[in-house]
């Protein structure tokens, strides 16, 4: 397995680049990339460091001021809807992506993870395993507490597919 990365590498680039995440936000995140650890060593899948490590930075710029995100979701190549621009927890997605791919700070060289970074928080279709599946570790991390999420952690655990499905149908009931 390459490099995974940790929470000591998050507050590192927290306080060099004063993305103010705060600590519930890296808990979050340490939390969705342990739960996607788990997952991936149960059902054996491929290329787990770097799913691991999708899921630790998904939420990378969620707690930046709303035009810092803007701007860098505005340099992005990324179509970016006007759904988005209105909305800053769905802007911190392509803003996280461009952040980390502009930082070369991981997956540069591997742009479907950035592109599941990237559309995480949108839950309009499945477009590609890595996003079902960061969708899935984000909503149902271990720190997520909402009436049936431990429907869709029982669920992860017995056929990753169907809890995808799950994942989805519960975060429309959000919307």
């Amino acid at each position: 397995m390459k490099l995974i990365y940790q929470v000591s590498d998050l507050n590192i680039l927290n306080n060099q680049f004063k993305l103010n995440l705060s600590e519930k936000r890296i808990r979050h995140m340490k939390g969705a990339s342990d739960y996607a650890k788990s997952l991936c060593e149960l059902h054996k899948i491929d290329n787990a460091d770097n799913i691991i490590n999708m899921c630790f930075f998904h939420d990378i710029a969620r707690d930046l001021d709303y035009n810092v995100t803007k701007e860098l979701a505005e340099r992005s190549d990324w179509k970016i809807l006007n759904i988005e621009f209105d909305n800053a927890v769905l802007l911190h997605s392509p803003a996280g992506a461009q952040f980390l791919l502009e930082n070369k700070i991981f997956l540069k060289n591997n742009m479907k993870y950035l592109e599941a970074i990237r559309k995480h928080t949108l839950w309009d279709k499945k477009e590609s395993f890595e996003l079902s599946f960061l969708r899935l570790c984000d909503i149902s991390e271990y720190s997520r507490d909402f009436d049936g999420v431990e429907k869709i952690r029982e669920k992860a655990f017995e056929d990753i597919e169907k809890a995808f499905t799950l994942s989805e149908e519960f975060r429309k009931g959000f919307n």
